[in-house]
């Protein structure tokens, strides 16, 4: 399962959305920026929690195809 974040911009933020999947008990997942790509489906519940912690400071889920192309030509502007 991957999901796309929004408003992701550095090392802290990959930092800190390791640490909220910690919280939820998740181990196998990579992070990149803008990106979590997770081996297993997260449940509605886990989905839920984690859409709060991240919106929290600022992030948010990419859920529609627009928004992920915004986003990706952002990324590749500024990087």
């Amino acid at each position: 399962m991957i999901l796309q974040i929004k408003n992701m911009e550095s090392d802290r933020c990959i930092a800190f959305v390791k640490n909220q999947l910690s919280k939820l008990g998740l181990s196998n997942y990579q992070v990149e920026l803008g990106k979590v790509e997770l081996k297993e489906e997260l449940s509605n519940e886990d989905h839920s929690s984690l859409s709060k912690m991240l919106k929290s400071v600022g992030f948010e889920f990419l859920e529609n195809k627009e928004n992920r192309l915004i986003e990706k030509i952002k990324s590749a502007v500024c990087h």
